[in-house]
């Protein structure tokens, strides 16, 4: 695992659907962070009790979850050096689920030391990818 690139590149774009006009578009290409370090799952099951995620190094600067399932999923993470924090990823419904992004092009600062996930009703799967 050692000597990975972790590439993100994704598109913004904000339509106004009564006038069918692009009101803001962004694409970002050309993050990368050089990785030592990572984990992944396709699909964790996440249980109704708060269950802590084993991170691949003591502090991670990428992190991508999804929720691919019908209830919400709290996730709480730690950023070095603060309070935790919760977030609520919605379920997917008519969409692809709600989503965590964070991201860091350097291990210079920042980072994120400790994350956990609980679903709010019923077991419910993610995704996720953790690097460092």
């Amino acid at each position: 695992m050692a000597n990975t690139n972790i590439n993100l590149s994704y598109n913004i774009v904000a339509t106004d659907i009564a006038a069918n006009v692009n009101v803001f578009t962004r694409n970002i290409s050309g993050f990368q962070l050089a990785a030592t370090l990572w984990a992944a799952s396709d699909f964790f099951q996440v249980p109704t009790t708060l269950t802590s995620i084993s991170l691949p190094a003591t502090t991670i600067y990428f992190v991508y979850v999804r929720n691919l399932g019908a209830n919400n999923v709290t996730l709480s993470y730690t950023p070095t050096g603060g309070s935790s924090t919760s977030l609520v990823l919605l379920p997917t419904g008519s969409n692809i689920g709600g989503i965590f992004l964070y991201g860091l092009s350097a291990e210079t600062a920042g980072g994120i030391t400790a994350m956990s996930l609980q679903a709010s009703t019923a077991t419910t799967p993610v995704e996720y990818f953790l690097g460092a």
